[in-house]
């Protein structure tokens, strides 16, 4: 059916996908989410919904890590960052979803831990009376729903987690981070009890029945297993993520065999993740770090495999869940693409559901990857900071296509690399224009400023003249230095405004780049800029910045959780919010 742990792409997906790092990393998922993904809400504001995205069904998930076949065909997705389930018709039509009412951060429900919320859900299954299981995985435990959404019944701990739910436990009906979850003919419930690194097994009410697995590398031990399914015979079959192997076992939870090895060759594994089975007993597994799926018969006889890296059709990046229908189609829940892929059983490409103008993966002229801000110019025409993809694209009034520009190598989404040197970014957070239609960008990993014409051409950057980690400008405090300046802004005579937000300041510019103020908390930082602090015009992380048709400034004092006025000298004026 499915498994996994959450994982954000890009550097924070390889620290993320350490399995060792877990429990770390779920204490502080909630900062990691807000310190990364915050950047790059402002698009979401724009109303747009298919850019990018040609004959995209307009169903938005985000970051999907399971996905469940009922016998109807109807399709259930475990749309992990947003907190609920989505059912779909055979025809990828939305139908229902439920989770919290509340409205979390990506615009699908808010993390919760009463019946029928959910905590990062990660798996999904359904038994022959299409009753929905679900793997709510931060709140440690299954949930069971009618097909409709109506709550049944839920298990785990006795004792409330952190999220509401369950907390974590290592008793028998308890557990830790859950990830997988299969039904066998007789509609007992398999879970894939990850951080206890072993299966559990319950009847369909959620009676603990057995269990099996102890952490380990030899026959019958797990190292944090990540996907559970369960053949026409009973047999059961783990992907045993920390060791690069899927383990067979019997039905009483006896070992049988094993297959795999760490690798990229047929029938090797970089972390085997989500598993489902075929009517002829074929077994599929996703290999998340290579990207493809795997195909094996029940013996472990590798057969054949389909996808690579990328964000085309059939391509994957780094998926988690997969599932086979009444016709053995597949579906693939390709997480870091935002979307679920349908293939037939072959493999080849048939559909895709879920990828839209905020959330599709794609490094094509037109596509986004977490686009972060945009400006119009004096005709209308848009300009997008695509951050992950390390550029800006430019497109007029209509949204079609004109020109980009950042670096000439070609980065791992198929757009552009990172980089240092003029033109290129890392990480390009925040884009404004002027009255002469130039564009400045506030280059965020490479703490500078760059000034381009309409058309892209570079004219000047300016911030530290150090070199830093990433080629650009090294971080610093000085007057006209940043760290990770974040938003920026222009105001009727073309002076250029800087959410310096690692320096806790406000920076002001001519449009060449010249020093004019500054202001902030007057207690010096760690980096030589300004020190946090709470008090009428100082800052605790700034990151967005307006101004009004007065040049009054409008800073986002985000940690500090307010808005902030200014006059266009750095007189504070007024604030407002908690």
């Amino acid at each position: 059916m499915n498994t996994s742990t959450y994982q954000k792409p890009n550097t924070l997906y390889k620290i993320l996908s350490s399995n060792y790092l877990l429990p770390v990393i779920f204490a502080l998922l909630g900062l990691s989410v807000l310190a990364i993904t915050s950047p790059f809400a402002k698009a979401d504001q724009m109303g747009i919904t298919q850019i990018g995205c040609t004959g995209c069904v307009p169903v938005s998930v985000q970051y999907p890590s399971g996905v469940a076949v009922d016998s109807d065909d109807n399709m259930y997705i475990a749309d992990t960052q947003n907190h609920r389930i989505q059912k779909l018709d055979s025809n990828g039509t939305f139908v229902t979803d439920w989770g919290s009412t509340d409205v979390g951060s990506y615009g699908g429900s808010a993390y919760g831990g009463d019946n029928g919320e959910f905590a990062y859900p990660k798996d999904v299954a359904v038994d022959s009376d299409n009753n929905v299981y679900v793997v709510d995985q931060l709140n440690n435990r299954i949930q069971k729903f009618a097909n409709d959404g109506t709550f049944i019944t839920k298990w785990g701990s006795s004792d409330v987690g952190s999220y509401g739910g369950s907390a974590s436990g290592s008793g028998n009906g308890e557990m830790y981070y859950p990830s997988s979850i299969a039904l066998d003919s007789s509609n007992n419930v398999y879970v894939a009890d990850t951080q206890n690194h072993r299966i559990q097994k319950f009847n369909s009410s959620g009676g603990y029945s057995s269990q099996f697995g102890v952490q380990g590398s030899g026959n019958g031990e797990m190292n944090y297993p990540q996907g559970v399914a369960v053949d026409s015979d009973g047999n059961i079959y783990v992907s045993d993520n920390g060791n690069n192997r899927i383990q067979k076992f019997t039905s009483n939870g006896i070992y049988d065999s094993q297959w795999g090895a760490s690798g990229s060759g047929n029938g090797e594994f970089l972390g085997p993740y989500g598993l489902t089975i075929d009517s002829s007993d074929n077994v599929y597994v996703v290999d998340n770090g290579n990207n493809r799926i795997q195909k094996f018969n029940s013996s472990g006889g590798y057969s054949s495999q389909f996808g690579v890296q990328g964000s085309g059709n059939g391509e994957m990046n780094y998926p988690q869940g997969v599932a086979i229908d009444s016709s053995n189609n597949i579906y693939v829940a390709d997480t870091n693409n935002q979307r679920i892929q349908k293939l037939n059983s072959s493999g080849s490409f048939i559909a895709e559901y879920g990828a839209s103008y905020e959330q599709s993966f794609g490094g094509g002229n037109g596509q986004f990857y977490l686009p972060a801000d945009s400006t119009t110019d004096s005709t209308g025409n848009i300009y997008v900071a695509d951050a992950q993809n390390q550029r800006i694209q430019k497109f007029d009034s209509n949204w079609n296509y004109i020109t980009k520009w950042g670096s000439a190598s070609i980065g791992p989404y198929g757009s552009s690399n990172s980089g240092g040197g003029n033109g290129e970014f890392n990480i390009p957070a925040s884009v404004t224009t002027d009255s002469n239609n130039n564009i400045y960008v506030a280059d965020y990993l490479n703490n500078r400023i760059q000034k381009f014409d309409s058309n892209g051409t570079f004219i000047t950057k300016w911030g530290s003249t150090d070199v830093g980690s990433y080629g650009g400008s090294a971080e610093s405090g000085a007057n006209g230095e940043f760290n990770r300046p974040f938003g920026i802004a222009a105001d009727s005579s073309n002076n250029i405004y800087v959410a310096d937000s690692g320096n806790n300041r406000i920076q002001k510019f001519d449009s060449n780049g010249t020093f004019i103020t500054k202001w902030g908390s007057t207690s010096i930082g760690p980096y030589g800029g300004s020190n946090t602090g709470g008090g009428n015009g100082e800052f605790a992380t700034p990151r967005g910045i307006a101004v009004d048709s007065s040049n009054n400034i409008y800073v986002s004092d985000t940690e500090n959780n307010r808005i902030q006025k200014f006059d266009s000298n750095g007189t504070f004026i007024t604030k407002w919010g908690s």
